[in-house]
């Protein structure tokens, strides 16, 4: 049976997250509706007792007042006595208020409905046959007080009141309430039934917390992996599975693998291009140049052979150059580029970089200057030479004849920073950080007309960040560039 489309975009590992969440609301769904019976019937019970309390308080004041009005009735009918008479109309005020309210207990509570009418009855008869006899002129005192006394509902009162009130109080028990069970069986029920929640809640939780370690750890694994796998170290056994976590990591070994078949290849053609290549070429440069040394002295240097030779030892010595800057780049990337640090005189560097060029400048009439400085710099000496040669080649090709390319350098807190001035047609807005980027050229053309490979800087840039510095241009076109780095002091 095939699954939604979005429960595929989900995983295993969200899937099966996703039925640990619906599971206990599932579970407390459940409980809710099977627990729903046993509240109703609490409230049911709460409004019971609170009916009870009532009823109780109610009959209470009723016969307190029904048959203290009648006791103070008497003691004021033998006594003529105005306090007796008083208490008698407070109290028979009150008795009237209470049976009143008496009264709406009848449409509060009509399973009571035969008892309290009994009770309003009772209380009725009682205070009738007190109002008749009271208003008789023809008897004395003590007269009325004994037929009072001889009268049914008085009678009536003080002995059926209190079986009445007492039949009305008899509400049914909680412990036999309506339905199959009684309470303490419904109790019983309910705490299993809470009990088997929370047993499937801490199943659930145990579950949840299982499936998190599990995930934890084997995450581990996988972010070791991506660890390993940048420094291109081996990886741990993998984590076996059929989730989204056992995939990811079945990749990294799959990307493992192809980037040690890759690595290999790469290596291989290394090797070719130094070996096959590069040696071959070498050979031919020195063969070329051997050549027209030769043609120059027999036939003398207006020979036009001498110039188609000329031009192959020059290609030879370009692609040696190119050969070259793509096996240090390849060594870079690879960490191979050991650089062997040392306290190296800025002075040093800027003679042996200005040898280096000297023959490219003195082409172009560019002349070099540099001033005497007193500072030493800890670092590669052949790496840093390579790094100002770069600078000072790019210097003489882009600067016009007959001008000045000024080397400088000054002390900072940490640092030596060291420039390289010239006075060419500039860079353009945008390309003082591209310029450093592989085969980067700032027109399509330099790339034939100067002769240049593209990576001249880009490998100077990677030097300098090894030696724990930084490189950067400032340039103004048509105003010259300014090439300046920066490597730590000795």
């Amino acid at each position: 049976m095939s699954r939604p489309g979005w429960l595929e975009d989900l995983g295993t590992i969200g899937r099966r997250l996703l039925l640990i969440v619906c599971i206990p609301v599932f579970v407390q769904l459940v409980l809710t509706l099977m627990t729903m019976p046993f509240i109703d019937h609490l409230i049911q019970v709460a409004e019971t007792q609170f009916r009870s309390k009532e009823l109780i308080s109610r009959s209470n004041w009723l016969g307190f007042t029904t048959s203290g009005s009648g006791l103070m009735w008497i003691a004021a009918t033998l006594t003529a006595d105005d306090t007796y008479k008083r208490i008698y109309g407070d109290l028979r005020t009150l008795r009237d208020s209470e049976y009143k309210q008496f009264l709406q207990l009848l449409e509060s509570q009509p399973e009571q409905k035969e008892n309290l009418q009994a009770l309003t009855r009772i209380v009725t008869s009682f205070c009738s046959s007190l109002d008749k006899i009271d208003e008789r002129n023809d008897l004395s005192g003590e007269a009325k007080v004994e037929a009072f006394v001889r009268s049914p509902g008085f009678y009536n009162f003080w002995t059926t009141f209190p079986s009445v009130r007492r039949n009305a109080l008899l509400i049914e028990r909680t412990d036999h309430v309506v339905g199959p069970m009684t309470l303490p069986e419904k109790r019983q029920w309910f705490t299993m039934v809470v009990g088997c929640g929370m047993l499937i809640n801490l199943i659930t939780a145990a579950a949840v917390a299982l499936i998190a370690i599990s995930l934890a750890l084997r995450l581990k694994v996988v972010t070791e992996n991506a660890r390993r796998l940048a420094k291109d170290q081996p990886l741990l056994e993998p984590v076996g599975g059929h989730d989204d976590v056992a995939l990811l990591d079945e990749t990294f070994h799959s990307m493992a693998g192809a980037l040690k078949e890759a690595t290999e290849r790469r290596q291989e053609l290394l090797n070719m291009v130094s070996h096959d290549i590069r040696t071959p070429l070498a050979t031919v440069q020195a063969s070329l140049e051997i050549l027209a040394d030769r043609i120059a002295i027999t036939s003398g240097a207006q020979d036009a052979s001498l110039e188609i030779i000329e031009r192959a030892a020059n290609n030879c010595t370009r692609i040696l150059s190119l050969t070259k800057d793509l096996l240090d780049i390849q060594k870079i990337e690879s960490g191979m580029f050991n650089l062997e640090k040392t306290s190296v005189e800025i002075e040093a560097l800027f003679e042996e970089a200005i040898d280096t060029v000297a023959g490219m400048a003195a082409k172009k009439n560019v002349k070099l200057q540099y001033e005497a400085h007193n500072l030493s710099c800890f670092g590669d000496a052949p790496r840093l030479v390579q790094v100002l040669t770069n600078l000072l080649s790019n210097a003489i090709k882009f600067s016009p004849e007959n001008s000045i390319v000024n080397i400088n350098a000054a002390e900072r807190v940490d640092f030596i920073e060291i420039e390289v001035v010239d006075r060419g047609r500039g860079l353009p807005p945008g390309m003082t950080e591209a310029v450093f980027d592989r085969f980067r050229q700032v027109e399509a053309k330099d790339s034939s007309e100067r002769k240049g490979t593209g990576l001249g800087l880009a490998i100077a840039k990677a030097i300098v960040e090894l030696h724990g510095g930084k490189i950067a241009c400032r340039s103004e076109p048509g105003k010259g560039s300014t090439f300046y780095f920066t490597v730590p002091r000795a």
